[in-house]
């Protein structure tokens, strides 16, 4: 046989092995590597909640009941995943006018829950006495559709877990709320206004928000450009020295093709909130500055940058406004749906009738927005339909036409009344708060409380 040979130490004898015999322990040895490597894979990749802990957790000071809906989330058994397939996770933010009963009722859950919640958590008057901007999430079982755990963030920052103890809830006020502190961002727009805004520090949540406080003035779909600047002043939740969630915008300056807008937010004695310019003027009018709502198509494109929506005016007819098809189309103001169907010319259309003689035309629609029909209400910002096309070698555009006691109007330049001013009683407290949004904005000190309280000016 055919000796292999293996040199050692000069002066040493040499050893020689046979090939067969010395290939056999190198496939043997690579086997050895290959099995020791996959059980360190396996043991890195393996899950906290795979492994079996060395020794057994210590026995918890407190009780917890044994029935399985009571348990938190995640609980003693369950990973998310497994506690995802019993429980659904339902959120709602209470908007001005709403009641705990009617969100109930619209979440489709037992309305005698309401009565077990008030009967558990007397000592909770919060729970009975939701404001707008509380935070709501609700734990519900996916086989019975019974809730299981409510936690409601109140605005102001109060904090409540109530969580289902067999036919009981169990009631708790999570203490150590969450603070308000303010927080100033300051950007310039660049290509897409959504990413501008998150490259700044906005929190995503308050994109579209600054987008509603100045809809009534700007199309921001296309009246930014390269170089426009904003500065948002808001609030930030922070509990435990940890940001726990955006609050709301307090003050913010747009700059646009050197128009420089502000807005300060105010709140009324009776707990309402508007947004008002320096001088006490509302920014709120009766139409939207265009029918293709930011917000609006912010969610329909799930914050993608669209293509750039062109707008043309024909003089006599209205505003084309080229967009992507399918891109959302919201009423401009409140009204009444006068019309709606297809023609040859218009295709898919609908006729609103405003106050005051007006009258709004969406055109070349690629379809209507669930529920609208003839003689409804609409509000607005609402979707009522979708940009399309009358037939398919047509470019999708929206044909919008505005109408006042029967006569076109050039929509672009129409100005509208603000809805209200500052009330003279409440002038004094009103610039006290708008110098203080003020400052944040420019960057400056805070006013002390003299020079506010002397601040006249507009």
């Amino acid at each position: 046989m055919k000796k292999f040979v293996i040199k050692t130490i000069p002066g040493r004898p040499d050893h020689r092995i046979p090939r067969t015999r010395w290939m056999r322990g190198k496939h043997v040895f690579i086997a050895l590597v290959v099995l020791g490597l996959a059980f360190g894979s396996y043991s890195l990749l393996q899950t906290p909640d795979e492994k079996v802990p060395a020794t057994p957790p210590a026995p918890s000071t407190t009780a917890e009941p044994a029935t399985p809906v009571s348990l938190d989330y995640p609980d003693a058994f369950a990973v998310r995943s497994q506690y995802l397939e019993r429980f659904a996770i339902r959120h709602h933010i209470v908007r001005a006018g709403e009641s705990l009963s009617g969100i109930v009722e619209s979440s489709g859950l037992p309305a005698a829950v309401i009565g077990q919640w008030e009967k558990s958590c007397r000592n909770f008057p919060a729970l009975s006495q939701i404001k707008p901007d509380d935070e709501l999430i609700i734990h519900v079982g996916r086989s019975d559709n019974q809730p299981v755990k409510l936690i409601l963030s109140a605005a102001q920052g109060s904090t409540y877990t109530l969580r289902r103890v067999g036919t009981e809830w169990d009631c708790r006020d999570d203490g150590n709320n969450p603070l308000p502190v303010g927080n100033t961002v300051r950007g310039v727009y660049a290509e897409d206004l959504y990413e501008s805004c998150i490259g700044a520090g906005l929190p995503a949540a308050l994109v579209a928000d600054l987008t509603d406080i100045f809809a009534y003035d700007v199309d921001f779909n296309s009246d930014l450009k390269e170089g426009d600047a904003f500065v948002v002043h808001y609030e930030d939740w922070v509990k435990d020295g940890r940001k726990s969630r955006p609050g709301v915008i307090l003050a913010a300056e747009l700059t646009v093709s050197g128009q420089r807008l502000q807005a300060f937010l105010y709140q009324f004695p009776d707990g309402s909130t508007e947004y008002f310019d320096a001088k006490g003027t509302s920014l709120r009018k009766p139409f939207l500055k265009s029918p293709l709502n930011y917000r609006r198509i912010m969610a329909a494109s799930n914050y993608k940058p669209l293509k750039p929506i062109l707008k043309i005016y024909r003089p006599h007819l209205g505003v084309d406004y080229t967009a992507p098809k399918g891109t959302p189309v919201s009423a401009v103001g409140d009204g009444t749906v006068a019309a709606m169907g297809r023609t040859d010319k218009a295709g898919r259309f609908i006729q609103i009738v405003h106050k005051g003689g007006y009258k709004t035309h969406y055109g070349h629609l690629s379809g209507f927005s669930k529920g609208l029909a003839k003689g409804k209400k609409v509000t607005l910002g609402e979707i009522i339909g979708m940009v399309g096309s009358t037939d398919a070698s047509t470019t999708p555009y929206l044909d919008f036409r505005f109408v006042r006691n029967g006569k076109p109007v050039n929509y672009l330049k129409s100005d509208f009344p603000r809805s209200r001013t500052i009330p003279k009683t409440l002038r004094l407290d009103f610039e006290k708060k708008r110098d203080l949004g003020r400052a944040a904005l420019d960057g400056s000190s805070a006013p002390t409380a003299k020079t506010a309280e002397g601040s006249t000016s507009g």
